[in-house]
């Protein structure tokens, strides 16, 4: 799993690197038609992205100007490698911002790794908790009317009733303390933690449950905003599949839409797409031959990708 930057500032140390990522379909229609320069490119932008906030960067002429001095490639072949990469779904851009799917889910277990620990800074009330706590005594915060001695073996002081400190109640700790007396033993709660599933599992818990969903375009969707229903963290996966495929099945169907080819999938607002970067295709398009398929604007057809 790759490691985050110890200044957290939403990036990571490293990425995984397939040793066959040049035979990847979609990278081989890169090299062919920009050669060296569009794979070294990809590369440069792979280190880039892991190195930006959330791994995504804003996409205008400043940024391009800047990257394109970082890779010494002229400003307009960075554009229209990056533009190509966007059309055959190595990249996105959303919003204005240009990021990759795949790259991110190599990163779902140390976002959720971070998420967790910014939820206990704030559960804590501040950032990195409260370290005047100690597991295993009293929180120093409270006083006790109890004599607490076998439960915290620092505490010397004596305990009378002409002692000041003493006197001051820990209403708090007592009832944890009662709560703790009451409960049978061996009796552990343990809270469910989300844990993000794979492309396998949302296609298969499709096919159960019968849902017409593109599990691909469902775990890059929400990989993309960080697993996450709204604003609120996402709680279960399984939850929102069902919301996805009843919201699919309400959308009214587009007319004159050819039966779906390879990869092809109706989109929520009822626009046909393809791939994982849901791909815009005219409704009048003939189904998509293969995944090796991409559509051309130019042509006005299906084209292979060699």
């Amino acid at each position: 799993m790759a490691r985050q930057k110890n200044n957290d500032n939403g990036g990571a140390d490293y990425f995984s690197h397939d040793i066959d990522m040049r035979n990847d379909i979609k990278v081989k229609a890169l090299r062919r038609k920009f050669s060296h320069t569009g794979y070294a490119v990809w590369c440069f932008m792979l280190e880039y992205l892991t190195d930006c906030t959330n791994f995504e960067f804003d996409y205008n002429e400043v940024s391009q100007e800047l990257l394109a001095s970082d890779f010494d490639v002229p400003v307009a072949e960075l554009r229209e490698i990056i533009d190509y990469s966007v059309k055959i779904g190595l990249l996105q851009h959303e919003d204005g911002k240009i990021f990759s799917a795949a790259h991110k889910r190599r990163f779902v277990r140390m976002l959720e790794v971070r998420q967790r620990r910014a939820e206990a800074a704030r559960r804590n009330g501040r950032k990195g908790g409260n370290p005047n706590f100690k597991k295993g005594q009293p929180n120093p915060y409270y006083r006790t009317t109890e004599p607490v001695m076998e439960d915290n073996p620092n505490i010397t002081q004596e305990i009378t009733e002409d002692n000041p400190i003493v006197e001051q109640s820990n209403v708090e700790y007592s009832r944890v303390k009662q709560q703790k007396e009451k409960s049978p033993k061996g009796e552990k709660k343990t809270a469910s933690r989300f844990s993000a599933p794979t492309v396998d599992e949302v296609r298969a818990y499709a096919q159960e449950k019968g849902y017409n969903i593109d599990p691909e375009h469902f775990v890059d969707y929400y990989t993309s905003n960080g697993w996450r229903v709204g604003r609120n963290p996402m709680k279960d996966w399984r939850a929102t599949v069902r919301t996805w495929a009843s919201r699919d099945r309400a959308q009214p169907p587009v007319q004159g839409t050819q039966s779906l080819g390879v990869g092809e999938f109706i989109n929520s607002k009822g626009i046909r797409t393809y791939g994982t970067s849901g791909q815009p295709v005219p409704p009048q398009a003939p189904p998509r031959p293969s995944e090796a398929h991409y559509w051309s604007e130019t042509t006005n057809q299906w084209e292979k990708t060699i």
